[in-house]
């Protein structure tokens, strides 16, 4: 399990490590903003849709080798970011990386569901979350702070590094569910989403992080107009409020238990949420 939540913590850092270096890059290549920002939209939009079709494919292949390969060929993509020489290459990594983040991500979680006892798997679930919290921040602190002391270059050559030797121990990973030969068809989701409560749920998954990437990636660029000069190490450590996610996905159970279902949890963060977001303002 302590493999599996490594990978999660490093493929999260690579989802992530550009975003508190958007200010640098769109000066060090000449765009705007808007240009500097599809750093990260485009890899957060394919990131959307391929969970899907890699969840189907899933069902044909190992969850062990799919993931391996898909955190190897991301640590190259890494590699790749780090030498561009145009925003164009630049962004080209960045596609490649919103191709490989899913295949890794949907065989991660794959590979956990079909090896944890369904008693565990809430708990394991929360651990899940807790790695993927911890993985983003730290990958933009660490390229935050990498950045400011050395060159940002540096940064995605340690992250690909680091996910180029993490490859080969995935590989060695025990448990690897059999492939599936039975094929699902797409009106299984249509299925799923049919059942009550599901549609709502994604909707309000979606509105969430679409108002949350977004303030995001403004953060820096905000940062820097409030305060010019602010260096890649003072916007990265502006993320560290991204830190109480993994304390409030650990006290998960509990915190539904204090609220009295799974429903009032959600209703109680929606207005935390909404109340954080007016103060942004």
């Amino acid at each position: 399990m302590a493999r599996l939540l490594a990978a999660t913590v490093l493929v999260f850092c690579a989802l992530y490590a550009p975003q508190p270096l958007l200010p640098l890059l769109a000066e060090h290549y000449a765009v705007s903003e808007t240009r500097a920002a599809l750093l990260i939209t485009a890899t957060l939009l394919p990131l959307s849709i391929a969970p899907i079709l890699y969840g189907l494919w899933l069902e044909r292949l190992s969850a062990r080798r799919v993931l391996a390969g898909a955190v190897a060929l991301l640590g190259v993509s890494q590699i790749m970011f780090a030498l561009a020489d145009s925003f164009a290459l630049l962004l080209a990594a960045r596609i490649a990386q919103g191709i490989l983040i899913p295949a890794a991500l949907t065989a991660l979680m794959t590979f956990i569901a079909g090896r944890v006892a369904p008693e565990r798997l809430a708990g394991t679930m929360a651990a899940y979350v807790a790695a993927t919290v911890l993985g983003g921040f730290l990958g933009r602190a660490l390229a935050g702070l990498i950045s400011a002391y050395w060159s940002w270059e540096a940064a995605f050559w340690l992250l690909g590094g680091g996910l180029l030797a993490l490859a080969p121990v995935l590989l060695r990973l025990g448990g690897d569910q059999p492939p599936n030969t039975t094929r699902i068809h797409w009106r299984a989701c249509r299925e799923v989403l049919a059942r009550p409560g599901v549609a709502a749920t994604c909707l309000i998954g979606f509105s969430v992080f679409f108002v949350f990437a977004a303030l995001l990636t403004y953060l820096p660029f905000r940062a820097v107009q409030l305060r010019p000069g602010t260096g890649e190490d003072t916007i990265a450590l502006l993320y560290a409020g991204y830190l109480m996610g993994i304390v409030v996905a650990l006290a998960s159970g509990r915190i539904t238990r204090w609220s009295g279902s799974a429903r009032a949890t959600i209703r109680l963060g929606l207005g935390v949420f909404l109340l954080a977001t007016l103060g942004f303002l």
